[in-house]
């Protein structure tokens, strides 16, 4: 698939299901997408920290003791000029009001859902100065 308006984006995909970030990361570098993959919020953390991500991708439930929210609200922090997008297999009851999310996304995502959600990543980029 060709890139969306030819700006590659440099993404961050966070989620403990080896086979579905696998399958995300292959049609996102399809997109022309420079992709990182982080299997757990433990090695997410430090990637934010170091990378220099335009979009951030997170699981909504990672493990018991550390969900998306929380990897999310740590890009916030670390990662501002990030995007972030929540993912999960079922809609949350509430999002934060603080805007640790600004973004949802349904599992299972489709190509043309992912093509959907880079065009509003490109658009609303907040790009290093």
């Amino acid at each position: 698939m060709p890139p969306i308006d030819g700006a590659s984006l440099r993404v961050l995909l966070v989620d403990d299901n080896v086979l579905l970030a696998s399958l995300l990361r292959r049609v996102l570098e399809e997109m022309a997408c420079e992709v990182v993959t982080a299997p757990t919020a433990d090695v997410a953390r430090p990637a934010i920290e170091t990378g220099d991500f335009d979009v951030i991708v997170c699981d909504g439930s990672l493990t018991a003791l550390d969900d998306g929210f929380a990897v999310l609200a740590h890009a916030r922090e670390h990662s501002p000029r990030s995007l972030r997008v929540l993912l999960s297999g079922r809609p949350p009851d509430a999002l934060p009001d603080d805007a640790t999310v600004e973004r949802f996304a349904m599992k299972p995502m489709l190509s043309d859902d992912l093509r959907e959600l880079l065009g509003w990543a490109r658009t609303n980029a907040r790009r290093a100065s």
